[in-house]
């Protein structure tokens, strides 16, 4: 102990010195800093450089921010970890005593940035302090702080504070309840949390109160489970709802603690043990008898109950109540048929005709969903048991797979029934119009709950497909399959006859049937409240990303391209019905409306896609329907006889809400953008994260890959796909077999749909690939084998002769070049919906490529001893294959459809640009082509017509400031990274002649597309925006040359004419950025003027480092200055720098002319003298 001591002593000796020496050495700090920022691989960064960083922070002055910037920024990015963190931190009490006030305040701020992963590394921290400080003082300022947090009113911020607490009762409850006064005063502020802080809440208080039962009445804190059960009893009584809901959550938490956290058994049975459990058993029951006034409460209390049944193993005596529970179902539901059919005696009875829809099994049915008669009875209390109907079910469900092993075989007949419903005779012309306002409102609303129900079937039988039930035979799960996909038709029905029926009655509110709308309305109210600016791209993508595509059948089947402003509309699934073929018959008219022009109007489904947040979410679960086996006939007559597409588009656009949910979670985004309509939708994933959600699809993606084969075929086939007049009838056949009522609704084509599913399906996988979830260690299975569900032979022959090595079957880099190459075959079917699709399937790629890299990275060398990943050449080889995908996109020649073209504005052009240009294998190459040859043909104004440059049928007026920003963008980047390996060469003394000439060859490049670039400006005199980029990238370059004067002074005698000819051609854009500075003042363009000064201060150290440069060589005599006159960009010489008028233009235009020639004499006389361009500042 002696020893150990003494290394604690001499430890924090060492740490006072380097404090003491860097407290006023600033010099040393800004190099400590620049070293750490510039660490750009987890394994170089180590416990020094955290603790570096803590004493620089601790000291104060100026440095303190900056050392707080990049712990944020190494949290951010994965280099400071939690095992770093643990290593620098436990155990080390000496170490850490001077520094706990700098550690809780770098806590404090990790815990306030919006990325997760900093979250979880600043409640690591929290958690770090409290088990290293044994004293009550430090750990009472651990608490006050996370308690601070908790009263922030940020959803982010109060539950990584809750996290961090949760961990510490988890591992040391005893602990904690000895200080559990100072964190009773939670409970008196309940109502300003959400649902999901509720449960964060309440799981802390559980394990105390499990720990004071534990531990009996001599236990510290023994009052907070007599607190906790006081509070819980006065929330379950309260008459508002809104505290009831909280009493619901408190109760079902804390048995989920008594049944799953902690094992009973290993409590003492003592009296009083056993008198608090069943205090608490005592407000389960109080939960159940309040909430029989009421059906919203009765709802949520069955959704949590459901929950606790999926989620934990409960005691054996709470299992028995809530089975009892659920008996009233069939009385209070269903009824029995006689031999299929309804009784006679229930249809004598009711006021309103009704029908049994939906019945799949037909005669041997013995039961029916009596949906009509408990919202047509006369009391309030029948109709408001539809109310929490679905959640019911969900409840019956979740007990029965609690009790027999995952299997629903005992109520199996459920998910066949007929759904009793008004007749659909009353849905129809003048039937619909007929019936009163109050009339319609019940229809529409029995239809609703017919919705609701069957989606609620979905979830509970979905489980069954790839249910591990030995009970459950290979015949069962077919037939579980094949009902599965008839309700998706009748559940598509359902929503497109609602859609219709709502239209005509626009003050018709439906309840919210699902027990996340609480969580939503608090959730939109702090949105609205704490509003942050969104950038302008952010809006445009936002805005973009919301359209939907709606190309005709006609132009699908040609392969025209219908663009609206910004993206393509994608369809919804009401719009795969919206049109007849040209051949049908007369229809009948559906809730009055004619329907003989075509599609139907997209206002008829506004309505119900406004509250459609109130429909009951599907379940994870549900989509493995996607991987369901088609069964198709025998004779194939066409691509889809199954008529599944459609099926597959509902589906996959629920995948794509959830994945849009788990981003807004996960991902840095704004309050503003979480409060859009998209995100209001229940995502039905509860307390998933992104990881756990990967690891239940991986089973779906070869079945996803499948779907997205089949609607590539269909597009490619384009016009030469003809579909006979029975194929046109395949949805309708398979609607009358699920027994959906003949609305004779039209239908799309399967080019319509089959665009849909690709551009939907694109876009899911663009949102998993950039998953921060994927990218660690433990995900490498499941990546792998989402991107093994990719593997098609001619992927991989492909790749084993375009990529050498070759990469191994089996290995990281295997899968994805695979999955990359299959993405890259989709273009062609890409390309036949719109140049959005197109764009987003590169898009998607960049997101496939960016994911290997940052795998890569984070996680190097577990990936070096597994051997997933056995070469990194793949990732140069994808990124030049990024860059062939991006350009051809940019090159591909697109329909014009005459109301103006996606890409004018250039915000879905700017990242293709990019890539083409940063990946390509000879960039330079590619932007002197571009800047000399290509960028000059855009014409000045629109004229209205087609214009198309040749080559590049995307650039056009509307977009040119796109193009050059990035043209100018990616050539200093190009440039400044040769002037840094020329002054390493210049360093090294080891450089070879043929890299310094190629140096040298290469900046004539960059100079000639620098002049070429800034002389855009002179086609376009117009356009202040783009002299305004030219002006400031001109600086820019001209700073960048500057800073390899060293290089240049010391290849000059060498190598003088190459570096003349860079000069002189640098001087033919020095010229023009002169003009446009001086220009800019005199017709006071902001923009620019703004950036002249920095720019005029470049150009004049630029003259002088040239003169330096000849005069240090003793080449003084090949360098002259004089006085540039002033000129506009015409050439023509302006006196002053006011404007001049046109007649004064033209005295001065034959005298600019014969100066311009001098000028040019002058400086080409002799290949040994420089010109540089000055300004008379007089």
């Amino acid at each position: 102990m002696k020893g150990k001591s003494l290394m604690k002593d001499w430890e924090v000796l060492v740490l006072e010195t380097i404090r003491s020496g860097l407290c006023f050495q600033n010099v040393i700090c800004e190099a400590i800093l620049k070293e750490i920022r510039n660490l750009d691989r987890i394994q170089d960064h180590k416990v020094i450089d955290f603790w570096l960083l803590l004493i620089i922070y601790a000291n104060g002055g100026p440095y303190k921010k900056l050392a707080d910037s990049i712990v944020k920024r190494k949290a951010i990015g994965g280099f400071f970890g939690t095992k770093l963190l643990t290593q620098s931190i436990k155990g080390r009490i000496a170490l850490i005593q001077d520094y706990f006030q700098p550690l809780l305040s770098l806590s404090q701020g990790l815990l306030a940035c919006r990325e997760h992963v900093a979250q979880q590394l600043g409640s690591h921290i929290y958690v770090l302090l409290f088990e290293d400080f044994k004293d009550g003082y430090h750990r009472q300022e651990v608490l006050g702080s996370l308690i601070t947090h908790m009263g922030s009113g940020v959803d982010h911020e109060v539950g990584s504070a809750l996290d961090a607490l949760i961990s510490i009762s988890s591992k040391h409850p005893e602990e904690l309840l000895s200080l559990s006064s100072f964190i009773n005063g939670i409970l008196d502020y309940l109502e300003g949390f959400q649902d999901n802080h509720l449960h964060q809440v309440y799981k802390v208080f559980g394990q105390l109160a499990l720990t004071t039962w534990a531990n009996g009445p001599v236990a510290k804190g023994s009052s907070v489970a007599n607190e906790l059960l006081i509070v819980l009893r006065k929330q379950i009584t309260n008459p508002d709802t809104r505290y009831k809901r909280m009493g619901i959550i408190g109760v079902i938490k804390l048995m989920s603690c008594l049944s799953g956290d902690y094992d009973l058994s290993r409590l003492p049975s003592t009296g009083e043990t056993q008198a608090s459990f069943d205090e608490t058993f005592g407000l389960l029951q109080l939960i159940m008898e309040i909430c029989k006034t009421s059906s919203a409460a009765r709802s949520f209390f069955y959704d949590e109950l459901a929950v606790l049944c999926e989620s934990v193993s409960l005691h054996p005596s709470i299992i028995e109540w809530v089975s009892k529970q659920t008996i009233e179902f069939e009385s209070l539901f269903l009824l029995d048929l006689e031999a299929g059919n309804v009784p006679t005696e229930l249809k004598s009875s009711e006021s309103l005709e009704g029908d049994a829809w939906m019945n799949l099994d037909g005669e041997v049915s013995p039961i029916l969903l009596n949906i009509q008669n408990l919202l047509m009875s006369d009391g309030t209390s029948s109709a408001q048991a539809l109310i929490f109907l679905p959640s019911s079910f969900r409840l019956l469900a979740a007990v029965e797979r609690a009790t027999n092993h995952g299997s629903l075989g005992n109520i199996d007949a459920l998910l066949g029934c007929p759904l009793y419903l008004p007749s659909h005779q009353l849905f129809i012309g003048d039937e619909w119009h007929g019936l009163s306002e109050q009339i319609k409102e019940s229809l529409c609303l029995s239809i609703y709950y017919g919705i609701n129900w069957i989606r609620e079937l979905i979830n509970a039988y979905s489980t069954q497909v790839h249910c591990s039930n030995e009970s459950l035979t290979q015949a069962s799960r077919e037939e579980i399959s094949t009902k599965l996909l008839k309700r998706m038709r009748n559940l598509i029905l359902l929503e497109i006859l609602l859609g219709e029926c709502i239209k005509t009655v626009p003050s018709l509110s439906l309840p919210v049937l699902h027990s996340e709308a609480d969580r939503q309305d608090r959730r939109n109210h702090i949105s609205n409240s704490k509003k942050e600016p969104v950038s302008k791209l952010q809006k445009k993508r936002k805005a973009a990303n919301l359209e939907e595509f709606n190309a005709s059948t006609s132009q699908l089947e040609k392969n025209d391209t219908q663009v609206s402003n910004g993206r393509q509309k994608q369809k919804k699934i009401q719009d795969c019905f919206s049109q007849k073929s040209k051949d049908s018959p007369t229809q009948q008219q559906v809730t009055g409306v004619t329907q003989a022009s075509g599609h139907l109007k997209h206002e008829r489904a506004s309505q119900l896609e406004e509250q459609r947040w109130k429909f009951r979410p599907l379940c994870v679960d549900s989509l493995s329907i996607l991987s369901i086996p088609q069964y198709k006939p025998s004779l194939d007559c066409c691509l889809d006889p199954c008529a599944e597409l459609p099926i597959h588009l509902y589906l996959l656009r629920d995948l794509l809400h959830k994945l849009e949910s788990l981003e807004i979670q996960t991902r840095r985004v704004t309050l503003g953008v979480s409060s859009s309509h998209s995100t209001k939708l229940p995502s039905g994933l509860g307390p998933m994260n992104a990881a756990h959600l990967f690891k239940r699809l991986k089973p779906v993606f070869p079945s996803l890959r499948t779907h997205l084969d089949t609607a590539a075929r269909i597009l490619c086939a384009g016009s030469g796909f003809k579909l006979s007049d029975s194929c046109k009838e395949h949805w309708n056949t398979e609607a009358l077999s699920a027994g959906n009522p003949d609305f004779n609704f039209p239908v799309e084509s399967q080019c319509a749909t089959a665009g849909s599913i690709l551009a939907v399906t694109i876009r899911c996988l663009s949102k998993v690939f950039t998953s921060s979830e994927l990218v660690c260690e433990s995900s490498v299975p499941t990546i792998t084998g989402i991107l093994l569900a990719f593997d098609t032979v001619n992927s991989q022959n492909k790749f084993i002769h375009d990529l050498l090595p070759p990469p191994s079957p089996g290995s990281l880099e295997y899968a994805f070049c695979i999955a990359y190459s299959y993405l890259d075959e989709l273009f062609e079917a890409a390309a036949t919906i719109s140049f959005s699709v197109a764009t987003d399937l590169v898009m998607a790629q960049k997101s496939l490529v960016s994911c290997a890299e940052g795998l890569m990275e984070a996680c190097k060398e577990a990936i070096q001893r597994s051997g997933s990943f056995r070469s990194t050449s793949f990732l140069s080889y994808l990124k030049n294959r990024l860059s062939v995908s991006a350009g051809r996109v940019l090159q591909h020649q697109w329909k014009y459809d005459g109301q103006g073209k996606c890409w004018s504005k250039g915000d879905l052009v700017q990242p293709l640009l990019k890539m083409f240009l940063e990946y390509n294998d000879a960039p330079l190459e590619l932007l002197e082509e571009l800047a000399c040859n290509i960028m000059p043909q855009v014409p000045v104004q629109k004229t209205g017509t087609k214009d198309v440059i040749q080559g590049y049928p995307t650039l056009c007026p509307g977009n040119l400031l796109v193009w050059y920003r990035v043209q100018l963008e990616e050539h200093l980047k190009i440039f400044t990274k040769m002037i840094k390996d020329a002054l390493s060469m210049q360093k090294s003394k080891t450089a070879k002649e043929d890299s310094i000439d190629f140096t040298l060859v290469r900046a004539r490049q960059c100079a000639t597309i620098l002049v070429s670039l800034v002389n855009l400006s002179k086609i376009h005199p117009d356009k202040v925006a783009l002299h305004s980029v030219a002006v400031k990238f001109g600086g820019k370059f001209i700073d960048c040359f500057l800073k390899g004067i060293d290089f240049w002074q010391a290849q000059y005698v060498a190598r003088k004419d190459a570096i003349n000819a860079v000069v002189k051609e640098l001087q033919k854009a020095t010229r023009t950025i002169q003009t446009l500075c001086s220009e800019a003042k005199g017709s006071k363009k902001m923009p620019v003027t703004s950036k002249v000064p920095a720019v005029k201060r470049s150009l004049e150290r630029y003259v002088f480092c040239i003169k330096a440069l000849l005069h240090s060589t003793s080449q003084g005599n090949s360098f002259w200055m004089g006085n540039l006159k002033h000129k506009n960009l015409q050439g023509d010489e302006v006196g002053s720098q006011l404007p001049v008028s046109d007649e004064e233009r033209d005295e001065v235009a034959s005298v600019g002319d014969d100066d311009d020639e001098a000028e040019q004499a002058e400086l080409g006389g002799s290949g040994d003298e420089i010109g540089a361009s000055g300004e008379d500042e007089s």
